[in-house]
């Protein structure tokens, strides 16, 4: 079976799934408990996950409902924060090369906010996957049907042709839409995984990738 892309996800496939520090950062920058900033925060994300909203309306939204009335700089938070956690893990990255020199795509489709696309597309984590579809700039996030779609219009491929894709996550859930289109997908997690490298590409020849 020929294959013209492989899609990957970015958290928890080229990066581990762990909270760098940001609810305990801004929780001891404003005094107030972890667990209600944790909790805030989680719950204003859905505007910034499809960049409906800037990251300074966000903040204020997030400091409103703590209640929280002086100053706070949230200009640079996620800089701060992400500086390090967003590095692409190497042996996935040596994968995806291994991938892109059987002429095959590398591409990236993640539930993304918008201060971490651009944290990532600054320092070119993305520079060598094409396409790169977040849902901060898609306006959809998964496991919303749209934001798969736009796979095809960027591969040049049409729906019909989706067995081509191999799309990786480590959500079953995310993956469900993408088998009900047609693509054939692998569940990888970075996290649990004892040898990354080793098992994804297992994991992407069982699929039916050459590599």
């Amino acid at each position: 079976m020929k294959t013209e892309a492989v899609i990957f996800d970015y958290g928890n496939v080229f990066v581990k799934d762990e909270d760098p520090g940001l609810y305990k950062y801004v929780a001891e920058k404003i005094s107030k408990p972890v667990k209600d900033v944790e909790k805030v925060i989680i719950e204003e994300y859905k505007g910034l996950f499809i960049g409906k909203i800037s990251e300074n309306l966000f903040w204020k939204n997030v400091l409103n409902r703590l209640d929280y009335k002086g100053y706070f700089d949230c200009s640079n938070i996620y800089k701060e924060v992400y500086h390090s956690a967003l590095v692409p893990n190497q042996e996935i990255l040596d994968v995806a090369r291994k991938i892109r020199s059987k002429n095959i795509k590398t591409g990236i489709l993640s539930n993304l906010i918008t201060p971490l696309v651009h944290i990532c597309r600054s320092n070119n984590y993305f520079c060598d996957f094409d396409p790169i579809i977040t849902s901060a700039e898609a306006g959809y996030k998964k496991p919303d049907k749209e934001i798969y779609l736009k796979i095809f219009g960027l591969l040049n491929l049409d729906d019909n042709q989706a067995n081509k894709i191999i799309y990786v996550d480590d959500k079953e859930e995310y993956l469900v839409p993408t088998r009900k289109i047609g693509m054939r997908t692998v569940l990888f997690n970075l996290t649990e995984a004892k040898n990354p490298q080793e098992e994804l590409e297992n994991k992407l020849i069982g699929v039916g990738l050459k590599i």
